[in-house]
């Protein structure tokens, strides 16, 4: 709901989307989730999951998460999202095959394009979760730091580019 409010309902409107502040909450949110851990508001990191201490975290993070792919999702007219990849996945298996038996030109190579990005987003996944398990073993909930400088790098440079008109 969040980032359709700032994303499709500004393309409805034929507005250019906000996603500069999907990405400020997103980093303000990571950055909440960065301090109160540091400082054991939601227990030890790592131990046992105790859902009434850690409730906001959980809630935190599964709203930080769902900004995200909604508002890549809704970008890209739901061709890529960004926290899971079951749907990635199936539309790889299914691209494959299009691309194998399709005999326009123009369609095959559309088709390639969007292979690639969803092999792009795979291997993504695959680092990031690699870097972040040592990133976190090592700083616990520190490691949260390194989403949220993305996010607001991102951030910057979405607000200097300026409004982004629908693809």
């Amino acid at each position: 709901a969040i980032s359709g409010f700032y994303v499709d309902r500004k393309y409805k409107q034929n507005k250019p989307a906000e996603f500069h502040s999907l990405l400020l909450m997103m980093s303000s949110f990571l950055a909440i989730v960065t301090v109160l851990g540091s400082i054991g508001a939601f227990g030890i990191f790592g131990a046992q999951l105790d859902i009434l201490t850690q409730y906001v975290l959980i809630a935190l993070l599964c709203l930080t998460s769902g900004i995200q792919n909604a508002g890549t999702s809704t970008a890209t007219k739901r061709m890529i999202r960004t926290t899971h990849l079951t749907g990635v996945s199936t539309d790889l298996g299914i691209g494959l095959v299009r691309l194998l038996s399709e005999d326009n030109l123009e369609l095959k190579k559309e088709e390639t394009a969007k292979n690639i990005i969803r092999m792009m987003l795979i291997i993504s996944f695959i680092l990031g979760s690699t870097l972040a398990s040592f990133a976190f073993l090592k700083w616990a909930y520190l490691g949260f730091i390194f989403p949220c400088v993305i996010s607001f790098l991102l951030f910057i440079l979405v607000k200097k580019k300026g409004p982004i008109q629908h693809a």
